[in-house]
């Protein structure tokens, strides 16, 4: 998927000096869409449904210039 996907979709891995907890993460799924300059505009938590795609996902995306 992530081969496939745009430029706008970056994969994170967490180091050994850091921990979810140091994003604010506190559940799972969580996903976050993170802007150019790298700050995190949304999260969204839960699984990504169709609707949460077609319906904040994707038109948030779109408009980041993803």
């Amino acid at each position: 998927f992530m081969r496939s996907a745009s430029s706008a979709c970056i994969a994170a891995r967490r180091s050994a000096s850091c921990s979810a907890i140091d994003f604010g993460v506190y559940g799972t799924p969580e996903t976050f869409v993170i802007n150019r300059e790298g700050k995190i505009v949304y999260r969204y938590i839960g699984v990504i449904d169709q609707a949460a795609w077609d319906e904040t996902l994707y038109p948030l995306i779109k408009q980041l210039g993803g």
